[in-house]
């Protein structure tokens, strides 16, 4: 796809909270004609894994630490019980 080479553009733009919209708008700006519109820079970050949290916490991580602070939660309000 002609985005590939913009890959790392378009995932910054996405973090930085960038719409699908403001994103084709700005690749348009700068030339990219063939695959800019907003419908293919959104397919194009799907196919990619690319979305607002990339380069955050997996699922999985985000999980793990929320069940870990749960836990952690609970043992201090225990302790503080216990006391």
């Amino acid at each position: 796809m002609a985005l590939t080479g913009y890959l790392e553009v378009i995932s910054d733009m996405l973090l930085n909270g960038k719409t699908y919209l403001e994103i084709s708008a700005h690749l348009q700006n700068v030339g990219v004609t063939r695959g800019s519109s907003e419908a293919n820079i959104r397919k194009f970050c799907l196919e990619s894994g690319i979305n607002r949290r990339s380069g955050s916490l997996s699922e999985s991580e985000l999980n793990f630490a929320v069940e870990t602070a749960g836990h952690m939660w609970i043992s201090r309000r225990n302790a503080i019980t216990v006391l």
